[in-house]
């Protein structure tokens, strides 16, 4: 239910890269109508650089020429596994329990709650501890978690043509959709559900 507005900075940013040809204008006020809760976000320093599109708290629009789309999102998780988002709340749950006591349940609440990261470790010489499962809200959906540090990977369908690499494609690639991120909000309310969850599954006598 956003309303779409004239974005006055992507207008000025079309002039700059466009030129103001009147015949142009038209075409210029289209691609400047946007959603209000829009905004441009520059990933880089480069001064030529085009944005990408930002809407609200977690959507990102991105490019559709195929090679511009990898680069932009490459950028944009560089940006924000880098950046001072906010983290999720960092659960651990103690067992006085070996990891292969409870790998079926852990497996399945794994399966369960595809918004949340699961780690398991276990603690070698200590006399009670014998397993710590840790929870954490993952920033990117069906990604990775804020601290994980490892990069988004949406690569684009190769490219096909009948004349050669140089070539223009001769149909419309279909695209990976642009990175969906979930607010703080989202991310504790995945871990609080996931821990119930798991806790419930678990024997009680094993956690400590």
């Amino acid at each position: 239910g956003d309303e779409l507005v004239l974005h006055q900075e992507m207008a000025a940013l079309l002039i700059e890269k466009m030129g103001d040809k009147a015949d142009d204008e038209q075409a210029r006020m289209k691609m400047s109508t946007l959603p209000s809760t829009s905004r441009l976000q520059y990933l880089t320093d480069d001064p030529d650089e085009w944005p990408i599109l930002q809407c609200g708290h977690n959507v990102f629009i991105l490019p559709g020429v195929p090679q511009f789309f990898e680069a932009k999102v490459k950028a944009l998780a560089t940006h924000l596994l880098s950046s001072d988002l906010e983290r999720s709340v960092f659960c651990r749950v103690v067992l006085s329990c070996e990891e292969s006591a409870i790998v079926e349940p852990l497996n399945e609440a794994v399966m369960r709650h595809p918004s949340v990261s699961f780690g398991s470790y276990p603690f070698v010489d200590h006399p009670g501890c014998k397993t710590v499962l840790t929870l954490e809200g993952r920033l990117i959906e069906g990604g990775y978690t804020h601290t994980s540090g490892r990069f988004l990977k949406l690569t684009p369908p190769a490219s096909s043509s009948a004349s050669g690499e140089n070539s223009e494609p001769t149909h419309r690639q279909s695209l990976p959709p642009a990175p969906m991120l979930n607010t703080k909000k989202e991310m504790d309310l995945n871990v609080e559900l996931a821990l119930s969850d798991l806790l419930s599954c678990l024997p009680p006598a094993v956690v400590l």
